[in-house]
């Protein structure tokens, strides 16, 4: 023991010298230190590292240990159950370094960036013991760390907590531009061949996080906070996530927004359709694994629930956005509009009437730039109005949909074109609306849509498919549901690119369309959950059938996409495609009470998840193996 402890003074001795540069004689080792006991769990490697050079503080914070790891609760906003836990580190309790801005500063400071990472991965990964079954980890890297393609992290994991890789998401934190996108997202090959997820932070925060995003197709978004706050009073922030919701679909990525600190920031963020959420309101950091308050869990059940359950949006009419802007007779004096712009400082127009019948309109841009010009006030400011007024406006019925005043307004002269619309009822002048409204409620309309039909195959969404489940249930009408997923569909896009993924989900939905068409007639129902998701409601006595047919025809049809549209050169491995295989969960539901569609989400998981065990070609209704493979270690029974 003597030996081993004189070998690793003499190598601190050693590293001592070059820091100090004093080569021309032999260090000492200095005299050990006297802290508290270091954690039974810390290992070798970490005691050994070089001390932090000018900073005695954070320097005593990692060699005795003294670094905290916090767990913020990560909820899921469709039932209010916790998703996972972000690990966050923070320094010494009642010191400069207790933050986790101060303690990253000084270790950025004193060039001890990676230390403290390794340091505090270690003592989050050791806290994580006891993480709730099911739950996953959030843990926080940089770039930095993922360049070094840190072979041991999968181990460190498996030695010191009881996570699988699977349960385990890379939050990639780093705000600053990242040095080179094809090299992080080679590097993320490599997790994610041991199984490891990644989210990227910050998203909307800059052009770095949303390249992050397009480049690397991470499994969860999480939102800048700047976004998440009070999103439900700012309709360009509730525009700009709503398109990210949109974005995230398409690649089959979750969106989880985080610094929720409000009920109706939730409320807002629920309805928009944002998957996960993390903040203040649903739980503080702790040392240990809470939960949100019961009330709060409630809370997201009934307005997800009441919000799954809103009824399809129709055409909107431009009326639901039409403010009214002040009237003039044509005779008014034109220094008569510049006071009523001088006391409505966000009014853009006003509008110019006879007879209730508008006439003209008044930009204040228009007006003010006319006026700018030379003897411009003097000509005009006493003289009637009409002589400035734009006689060309846009103006729209009240009944008018928001599509068709939108391409009415794109025919507009470029002059014209953010001009406000006239909105007439009965020929009479009702009120305005602004382009930028135009466009925002659009957006909004859109995303709302989105929940119900999905953009690239067209099919319904999941609120149409429960009404129709439960009205069935409301009937005693019986009923199967078939959930389909794809296998290996990441890998396959991540070969192949977007537009090869979208055609075999293209393909998959036409298989299952023409499918239950013929087997079960128009009262089949085909939805589309979104990514690779999908639903198949039909007759209980078709759904075997219907499940049979839906995997031969899958598996003839697709072959052709799994052939390699590139010329391979000799030797390349990667000229072999992934499969994509089907891999189809079924409930039957004959005998009343008859389960309605909340009631089978426990059940539909469970099968989902044997169908989906061997990632191969299978179909499992009412947990019975119908045909394909399954992986015998999972667990049964499954009724």
């Amino acid at each position: 023991m003597d030996d081993v402890t004189g070998r690793l003074k003499g190598r601190f001795a050693r590293f001592l010298s070059l820091v100090t540069g004093d080569r021309a004689k032999p260090v000492e080792a200095p005299q050990a230190a006297q802290p508290g006991p270091a954690p039974e769990t810390a290992s070798l490697a970490l005691a050994l590292e070089p001390p932090v050079v000018g900073d005695d503080e954070l320097e005593a914070a990692l060699s005795q240990g003294r670094i905290r790891t916090l767990f913020q609760p990560i909820v899921s906003l469709a039932d209010g159950s916790v998703f996972g836990y972000e690990a966050l580190s923070r320094g010494p309790i009642g010191t400069r370094l207790e933050s986790a801005e101060a303690l990253f500063s000084a270790a950025q400071a004193t060039g001890a960036t990676r230390r403290l990472e390794r340091v505090c991965r270690h003592h989050t990964i050791v806290g994580t013991a006891n993480l709730p079954a099911g739950c996953y980890l959030f843990l926080n890297v940089s770039p930095r760390v993922l360049d070094e393609h840190d072979p041991g992290l999968a181990r460190e994991i498996g030695e010191n907590s009881r996570l699988a890789p699977e349960r385990v998401v890379l939050e990639i934190t780093e705000k600053q531009a990242i040095a080179d996108f094809d090299v992080l997202k080679r590097t993320l090959l490599h997790f994610y061949r041991q199984g490891f997820k990644v989210a990227i932070d910050d998203a909307g925060a800059g052009h770095s996080s949303l390249r992050a995003v397009t480049e690397v197709r991470p499994h969860f978004i999480k939102l800048d906070i700047a976004l998440v706050r009070d999103i439900d009073r700012d309709r360009a922030k509730n525009a700009l996530v709503s398109a990210i919701i949109i974005f995230a679909r398409r690649i089959d990525a979750k969106v989880l927004a985080e610094g929720i600190e409000t009920v109706d920031e939730l409320a807002t963020l629920i309805e928009i359709g944002v998957d996960h959420g993390q903040g203040f309101l649903l739980g503080r950091p702790a040392g240990g694994f809470t939960e949100p308050k019961a009330e709060i869990a409630a809370f997201i059940r009934e307005r997800s629930t009441s919000t799954r359950t809103m009824p399809m949006p129709k055409r909107m009419a431009i009326s639901t956005i039409t403010r009214r802007a002040p009237a003039l007779m044509a005779t008014a004096y034109t220094s008569e509009v510049l006071e009523i712009f001088d006391r409505n400082n966000d009014l853009d127009s006003v509008v110019l009437t006879e007879y209730g019948a508008p006439v003209g309109l008044v930009s204040r841009t228009k007006l003010y730039e006319r006026l700018a010009h030379q003897f411009g006030y003097s000509v005009y400011a006493k003289r009637p109005v009409r002589l400035v007024m734009d006689d060309s406006y846009l103006s729209v019925d009240a009944k008018d949909s928001i599509d068709d005043v939108a391409r009415k307004v794109t025919h507009r002269r470029r002059t014209e074109m953010y001009d406000e619309i006239v909105v007439l009822e009965n020929g009479v002048y009702s009120g305005v609306v602004s382009v930028r409204d135009l466009l925002h409620t659009m957006t909004e309309f859109q995303a709302s849509v989105q929940r119900f039909t999905n953009p690239l195959t067209g099919l319904p969404g999941r609120v149409p498919l429960q009404q129709e489940v439960d009205r069935r249930c409301a009937t005693a009408t019986p009923y199967g549901l078939l959930h389909v997923d794809l296998n290996n569909f990441r890998a396959y896009n991540e070969r192949h690119g977007f537009t090869r993924g979208d055609e075999v989900i293209a393909l998959l939905a036409d298989v299952l369309v023409s499918t239950a068409r013929d087997e079960d007639g128009p009262q089949a129902m085909v939805g589309h959950l979104g990514g690779v998701n999908f639903l198949v409601l039909c007759n209980a006595h078709s759904a075997e059938v219907i499940g049979r047919a839906a995997m031969e025809r899958f598996d003839r049809r697709s072959a052709a996409l799994h052939v390699s549209r590139e010329t391979p050169a000799l030797g390349d491995a990667r000229s072999s495609s992934p499969q994509v295989t089907l891999s189809i969960a079924g409930i039957t539901a004959t005998q009343p009470p008859l389960s309605t569609f909340a009631s089978l989400a426990a059940r539909a998981t469970r099968y989902k998840r044997l169908a989906r065990s061997s990632g191969r070609s299978a179909f499992v209704l009412d947990g019975r193996l119908v045909t394909g493979l399954l992986d015998t270690s999972v667990s049964a029974p499954y009724h």
